[in-house]
């Protein structure tokens, strides 16, 4: 359930032709675990777990969305070999090529999510 209006208003403004994607994408990521919470940061929805872990985001140059992972540099992100990895920022991007590809990735996605889940739960413990 989303409490926030202003994640309301983001999603209800999408044009149709891309709001489907974002919403298979952002329930995805809502599904992997009930610890994820809803909040905006960075003037967009972003999910949270003990900490930052992901967003999704439209790239304006190649059109297309992506999930942005947060801390990905303290888990092993590169033994799936899906995301691009941008040292300057510290995120982790996968890009949505097409549904195909979003279901073979998956598993993984939620490998990633529940590794870094687990390291903000760590993080918070000390």
């Amino acid at each position: 359930m989303i409490s926030d209006p202003r994640i309301i208003n983001y999603i209800d403004n999408l044009k149709p032709d891309i709001k489907e994607q974002y919403l298979v994408l952002y329930h995805f990521i809502l599904d992997i675990s009930p610890k994820i919470e809803q909040n905006w940061k960075y003037n967009m929805p972003f999910f949270t777990s003990n900490g930052l872990l992901v967003y999704i985001n439209l790239d304006k140059k190649r059109k297309k969305w992506y999930y942005g992972f947060a801390s990905i540099q303290f888990i092993d992100h590169t033994k799936f070999n899906i995301l691009e990895f941008d040292e300057k920022s510290w995120v982790g991007k996968w890009f949505y090529e097409s549904h195909q590809q979003f279901e073979n990735d998956k598993p993984y996605l939620r490998i990633i999510c529940e590794e870094i889940i687990s390291y903000n739960h760590e993080k918070n413990r000390k």
